[in-house]
This record gives structure tokens, C-alpha cells and sequence, in this order.
């Protein structure tokens, strides 16, 4: 009876030990826990996979919404529009004045802009310009439209990028980093050693970093989806580049071929003349050096003429005078 009383007793200080070494090893294995960075960051990518799966990211008692919000109400899609156009025309001036005048008309703004060939020795038809418009995504549509007013068209691009789950779940991220924030800066007040508070303030710096880095990216594609990019190239040109023809037998087609050969020899010939016109002034200079060149250096190469090359042997005059004497057999 003795012995199992003493074994009773035995049992239950063994249960009151292991309590107590469970308890006091709890706060240890939290600390490490949050204080470690890695850990941290599986965490923060957890809660944004959770909120992409289950809408909402929940952490113990705390709970954030997700993009749609606590309603559960459809968000729209986050889609990036873009376009790319090559215009022509004949009245370069009053085509960068239509730009400027579209810009106007649907409420965007000019980000750079560049005209090339517009100086003095450049001719007319080399004129170029380029745009990159940024244009409110509602009046993307219209504004693409609209170019045809600039000139021909004979190239044209529009893109559409959805980036909707990217944007979600980078908001996610960022919404668990900031309550992750606000998390560390109440420990750091509650910390009682120096490493604790060195641990957590490491910590925060990294969370900090996070945060800029995901609120800068958010903040460029809020920029981009709320303001589309359409990037515009003007060239001057003396005729409109031609359709292909839809529909035609084959001597058409050979028709329309050798007429564009004839055009093209017609350029050809009409920029040589230009050209050769354009440096007439400078061809006239150099031939008049050259002529001037020719007649300063004329007595010498007569002089030249009559003096015996080096190494020749000039003979007596009385020789040459025999010789002429002497008569003939």
C-alpha cells in the first residue's frame, strides 16, 4: 500500500515538472519564431497565398480584406493598354499641331516628344517626329481611332496586359507587411534585452524595404492603368505608301508593279538631279582650284623638259656640231 501511494505521488511531481518546463519553454520558441527573418518572410508569402485562395488573409485574431473587399463585390480587372503607330503625311505642320490637338481633346498629357530633319540644310520630305502620349485608359479607344486624322496609317499595334492576379497578390504581400510592421514596433516597446530589441529592429528595417519596394511597384502599375501609353511616329512624305490590292488576276498585279518601278526610277533620278544641283557650288570651287593648280605648275614642267634626267651624260657642243656638219653617205 505504502509503495503505490509513493508511486502516486511520484506521478504526479513528474506531470507538475513537465508542465512547468512546458510553459517556460513556450516564450522562447515564440521569439524565435518572430524574430527570425526567414521564418517572417514564409509567413508574409503564406498570408498572401491564403488571401488569393481564400480572399482575405487571416492571422489569429486579425483579419484583411482582400482586393474585392469584405463584401465579396467583383473588382475589375487591372489591364495595362498600349499602342504603337506609324503615321504619314504630307502637311507635316499641321500633323504635329493634330497631335497636340488629341492630346488635348481627350484630357492626356505629352511624357517625351522629338523631331528630327527640321533645320536649315535638311529638305522637307525628311522630316520626322516621335511622341509617346499618355492618355486616359477610358479614352484609349478614341484616341486610337482618331490617328487617321494625322495622315495615313500604314502601321498600327495595340496591346491589352492583364496583370490582375500580379496585382492582387502583391497587395496582399504588402497588406501582411504592414501588419507585420505594426506588429514589431509593439514588441519593440514591450523588448527587455538589448538583443531582443537588436533582433527587432533588424527586422523592421527588412520589413520596411519590403514595404517601399511593393508600394513603389503598385504605385507604377496604378500609373499605367489608369494612363495608357500610346507612342506615335510622324514622318513627312511627298506620296502615301499604297494598299496592297485585295483583289486582282496577275497582269494586275504585274501592272502595278512595273508602275512602282517607273515611280521609284522617277525619284531616283529626280533626287540625283537635286543633289547634283545641291553641290553644284562646290564642284564649281574645286574645279576652279583645280584649274588654278594646273596653270601655276605649267612652267616648271616645261622647265623640266629640258634639263637631262640624273645620271645622264650631257655631250660637248662641238660633237653635236660635227655631227650636224658631217654630210650624210
Amino acid at each position: 500500500m505504502k509503495k503505490q501511494i509513493l508511486a502516486l505521488f511520484a506521478s504526479l511531481i513528474l506531470v507538475f515538472c513537465l508542465a512547468g518546463c512546458g510553459a517556460a519553454s513556450a516564450p522562447k520558441t515564440q521569439a524565435n519564431v518572430s524574430y527570425g527573418g526567414g521564418a517572417a518572410e514564409e509567413q508574409a508569402e503564406n498570408r498572401g497565398q491564403a488571401a488569393d485562395e481564400a480572399g482575405g488573409i487571416h492571422d489569429g485574431e486579425t483579419e484583411i480584406p482582400s482586393a474585392a473587399g469584405e463584401s465579396g463585390a467583383p473588382v475589375a480587372d487591372k489591364i495595362i493598354y498600349s499602342a504603337y503607330a506609324e503615321i504619314e503625311t504630307r502637311d507635316f505642320d499641321a500633323s504635329v499641331a493634330g497631335v497636340y490637338s488629341l492630346i488635348t481633346r481627350y484630357g492626356g498629357f505629352l511624357e517625351t516628344s522629338s523631331v528630327t530633319g527640321n533645320d536649315y540644310y535638311a529638305s522637307r520630305s525628311s522630316r520626322s517626329a516621335s511622341f509617346v502620349i499618355r492618355i486616359p485608359s477610358q479614352h484609349f479607344e478614341a484616341l486610337t481611332g482618331s490617328l487617321t486624322e494625322l495622315g495615313n496609317v500604314p502601321y498600327s499595334s495595340t496591346s491589352a496586359q492583364n496583370i490582375t492576379a500580379r496585382y492582387n497578390d502583391t497587395q496582399s504581400r504588402l497588406d501582411a507587411y504592414e501588419i507585420e510592421y505594426d506588429r514589431l514596433l509593439s514588441m519593440l516597446e514591450q523588448a527587455k534585452t538589448v538583443e531582443e530589441m537588436l533582433a527587432i529592429e533588424q527586422r523592421l528595417s527588412d520589413v520596411r524595404y519590403s514595404i517601399q519596394s511593393l508600394s513603389d511597384t503598385i504605385s507604377g502599375w496604378d500609373s499605367l492603368i489608369s494612363y495608357s501609353t500610346v507612342e506615335l511616329r510622324l514622318d513627312e512624305v511627298v506620296e502615301y505608301t499604297e494598299e496592297p490590292l485585295e483583289t486582282g488576276n496577275y497582269w494586275e498585279e504585274v501592272g502595278a508593279a512595273f508602275s512602282a518601278t517607273l515611280k521609284g526610277l522617277g525619284r531616283f533620278f529626280k533626287n540625283l538631279l537635286k543633289a547634283v544641283i545641291a553641290v553644284s557650288p562646290i564642284l564649281v570651287v574645286l574645279a576652279a582650284a583645280a584649274a588654278v593648280v594646273l596653270l601655276a605648275l605649267r612652267p616648271f614642267r616645261r622647265g623640266r623638259k629640258g634639263k637631262p634626267e640624273p645620271g645622264q651624260k650631257v655631250k660637248p657642243e662641238a660633237d653635236q656640231e660635227d655631227k650636224s656638219e658631217k654630210p650624210a653617205p
